[in-house]
């Protein structure tokens, strides 16, 4: 899998998170939506947290839990990742609905 860490669309790196996810919690592709809830996935927070170390390491860089409070879905996920969402943002439960 190429490192998520690169200069990559939205799209891009929504499939690699996609890929993550499926490997780790057992799902299938079909899902795994940006609009998808963490909550509706089966996934709670511990393992979330857990979901987040692993990415972290696959990014070579520390992900800090307090960057991720606010995050619920996996559109949420891919924002942060790629910049286009302010962590801050999502804690004040402020979404882009072009993005979910």
């Amino acid at each position: 899998m190429p490192d998520i860490r690169a200069e990559r669309t939205r799209e891009e790196v929504f499939a690699e998170v996609r890929d993550l996810l499926m490997s780790a919690f057992s799902l299938e592709a079909g899902e795994i939506a940006p609009d998808a809830s963490f909550r509706d996935l089966d996934i709670d927070s511990m393992d979330f947290l857990d979901f987040l170390t692993d990415l972290g390491q696959r990014m070579d860089r520390r992900l800090s839990a307090r960057d991720f409070a606010g995050v619920r879905t996996a559109g949420d996920l891919v924002g942060i990742l790629t910049g286009e969402v302010k962590p801050s943002s999502l804690v004040l439960g402020i979404r882009n609905k072009d993005h979910e």
